[in-house]
C-alpha cells in the first residue's frame, strides 16, 4: 500500500504528464492554424495579401504570418 506522500507524488506526475500533453496539443493546433493561414495566403492575389496584411508583397505577408506564430508559441 502506498503512503500518502507517494500518492501525492503520483498525482503530481499525472498532472505533469497531462500538462505536457496539452502543451503538445496546443503547439500542433497553432502549427495547423499557421499552415491553414499560409494556404489561404497562397490563394490570394498579391493585392489582396498586401491589403489584408498591410505589407508590400505576399512573401512579406508569409514572413509576417510565420513570425506571428513563432511569437505566440
Amino acid at each position: 500500500m502506498k503512503t500518502l506522500l507517494e500518492r501525492i507524488f503520483d498525482q503530481f506526475d499525472i498532472e505533469d504528464r497531462e500538462a505536457k500533453e496539452y502543451e503538445v496539443c496546443l503547439a500542433q493546433q497553432k502549427e495547423k492554424e499557421m499552415n491553414d493561414e499560409l494556404v489561404e495566403l497562397e490563394a490570394m492575389s498579391e493585392d489582396e495579401a498586401c491589403t489584408l496584411y498591410n505589407v508590400d508583397s505576399k512573401a512579406e505577408a508569409s514572413q509576417a504570418i510565420k513570425e506571428y506564430y513563432q511569437y505566440i508559441a
